[in-house]
């Protein structure tokens, strides 16, 4: 019994460690998106380099795979499956907005941190 839960327990890291890289590759897609748009209109990043931002969709998109992948694989894959469609969709829904503000708070201070911190070498 404890192997078997031990080969479960891994197997759910593994997928939490596959969304978590998901997460990082979609970040950093849309950072250099976002990135090459800001120098083709020469747009001012406010004295900021750009590599706080780019730390900083690291930072958000590590947070974002290991607490929504945790919900996902821990929480949601064996409840859902109990709720109706529109129930489960709705509860997905306010899930994944809740998995938001979780993310996007912590990721919105270390960006303001690490920004302080270069402004404060220059």
């Amino acid at each position: 019994m404890k192997l078997t839960n031990t080969i479960k327990l891994k197997e759910q890291i593994t997928k939490i460690f596959w969304i978590t890289v998901a997460w990082e590759i979609i970040g950093s897609f849309i950072f250099f998106i976002g990135y090459t748009t800001v120098l083709d209109l020469d747009c001012d990043l406010g004295g900021i380099h750009p590599i706080v931002f780019f730390k900083s969709t690291l930072f958000s998109g590590f947070l974002a795979g290991v607490i929504g992948g945790s919900c996902i694989v821990f929480a949601w894959e064996k409840w859902l499956r109990s709720k109706n469609y529109g129930t489960a969709l709705a509860h997905m829904f306010l899930s994944y907005i809740l998995v938001y503000v979780v993310v996007a708070i912590p990721a919105e201070v270390f960006f303001k941190a690490k920004a302080l911190e270069f402004l404060s070498l220059i």
